[in-house]
């Protein structure tokens, strides 16, 4: 599940650089008021998105290592259990 949370985060990432891409290349092809004005109207559109996608970004790496932490936890008590199990094994063979 980490992996792909992982390979969603690279897509975002991805995206982020596409519509930064997108922005630098919205310019008016013309001076006039109805091409400048489209050409404001879709940064701000775009602009939106920029900030939707790194709140999406920031949400992603946060849950990545919350899932990371979570598996460092479970891996911990595994082992735990795994040595106590042993020590219980290595008591009940002395009998």
């Amino acid at each position: 599940m980490i992996r792909k949370w992982e390979a969603e985060h690279e897509t975002i990432i991805e995206d982020g650089e596409d519509i930064g891409y997108l922005l630098e290349l919205a310019t008016p092809p013309a001076k006039d008021q109805a091409s400048t004005g489209y050409v404001e109207t879709a940064r701000a559109s775009l602009k939106r998105l920029q900030e939707q996608n790194m709140s999406m970004r920031s949400y992603v790496e946060t849950y990545i290592e919350k899932l990371l932490a979570a598996k460092r936890a479970h891996q911990g008590q595994e082992a735990e259990s795994e040595a106590a199990f042993s020590r219980a094994n290595s008591i009940t063979d002395g009998l």
